[in-house]
């Protein structure tokens, strides 16, 4: 039988997957594997978006501006949502604030203050449980830059 499709459930991961590939394969009635495939080319499957900032922004030092995400499925439920910067390209990060439950935005995030703009920040999202386990994370994909008032 060939081109058969079949409804694929997304696993509920823990943080963004960049490089997913799926694989299927044939067999015939007595069990004999008969053929294999896997996914042309590979995709992402997200569980935090980070929709804001976004890459290329350009932030100010002392400004308020909003932190903003989307987040597909979890293992449990969202109990709060801690919000992380980092001026150097991810290698360190550093607590933004813990917010109760999951509102998918926080406007009042208070931009860090720098002494020469720095180019490679970012922000990350990290979601938990009631447990405190985390239950999904995320990066946003490009940098923006936040530079000295």
């Amino acid at each position: 039988m060939t081109g058969t499709r079949r409804n694929w459930r997304v696993p509920k991961l823990v943080g963004n997957k960049k490089t997913c590939l799926v694989k299927g394969i044939g067999y015939n009635a007595t069990g004999k594997q008969v053929g294999a495939d896997k996914s042309d080319s590979t995709f992402t499957i997200q569980v935090v978006d980070v929709t804001s900032p976004k890459n290329g922004d350009m932030y100010v030092s002392g400004d308020k501006r909003t932190i903003s995400w989307i987040f597909h499925r979890t293992r449990h439920p969202v109990a709060t949502v801690k919000l992380y910067y980092s001026k150097d390209g991810g290698y360190t990060w550093k607590l933004i604030t813990k917010v109760v439950g999951d509102p998918g935005s926080y406007p009042d995030w208070v931009v860090p203050p720098v002494d020469s703009p720095k180019t490679r920040c970012k922000v990350k999202v990290v979601l938990r449980d009631a447990n405190g386990e985390t239950v999904g994370s995320g990066v946003d994909e490009g940098t923006f830059t936040i530079s000295p008032p």
